[in-house]
């Protein structure tokens, strides 16, 4: 069974994410157009490893790519979903994607997202406020703030 759609919502004027999650991370890519997403995959397959391996010891670990186009691309979003499930095919990677179509700028801004050219992670406890965050590929110094970082979220 997959992640329901609705798991995340942005309570306005707040970088507070209302979600029922845990502990979750997830890697979001902001664009007004679903072109930049082939950049944008490479970013988020070079965690995905790291992922799997702290969610295999970390039960209440969960992670989602949560790709995020324009409204102009709402229309044909059958359209992209399909090609992207055509081109994933493997059950678990599509059941932790959850491509948002709307205002981009509704996401990013509460989020403090300011760079589109590359990923953003965010580190989301239980309560919905953002504990970490960073941006880009996977990197050792990076990976090792980001697991600091769950270290404490687990202390309490």
């Amino acid at each position: 069974m997959g992640a329901p759609r609705s798991f995340l919502r942005f309570v306005p004027g707040t970088s507070r994410v209302s979600t029922s999650i845990c502990r979750m991370v997830s890697l979001a890519t902001a664009t007004s157009s679903p072109s930049p997403f082939r950049n944008h995959q490479s970013l988020v397959d070079s965690w995905v490893p790291w992922f799997e391996g702290r969610a295999a010891v970390d039960p209440g670990l969960r992670f989602y790519e949560l790709p995020t186009i324009g409204r102009i691309w709402a229309p044909v979003r059958n359209f992209i979903d399909g090609g992207m499930a055509a081109a994933i095919r493997v059950p678990a990677i599509l059941q932790r994607t959850l491509t948002i179509y709307g205002d981009v700028n509704r996401v990013i801004r509460p989020l403090g997202i300011e760079d589109r050219s590359t990923i953003a992670l965010l580190l989301v406890d239980g309560s919905g406020h953002v504990r970490w965050r960073g941006s880009g590929g996977f990197g050792a110094p990076l990976a090792q703030d980001l697991d600091t970082a769950l270290a404490a979220h687990r202390r309490g």
